[in-house]
């Protein structure tokens, strides 16, 4: 079973490109070690918004637990 999880993230604009290179640059490959896919993501200044879906191959409550 595939678990899926969407994310909004409404940013200052200040920090906004610092953020997204954080996600891009550390999370995601952290992510990607503990088993979880970033199916797409998204980026959108005009409205400082981050976006992303990920996903991990397992229930519900053991996504939330890794």
């Amino acid at each position: 079973m595939r678990t899926f999880q969407f994310r909004r993230y409404e940013l200052e604009p200040e920090g906004f490109d610092e953020f997204v290179a954080w996600v891009i640059e550390t999370i995601i490959p952290i992510r990607e070690t503990m088993g979880y896919r970033v199916e797409w993501k998204y980026v959108d200044r005009s409205k400082s918004e981050f976006l992303w879906l990920v996903s991990a191959e397992t229930t519900e409550t053991e996504f939330e637990l890794m």
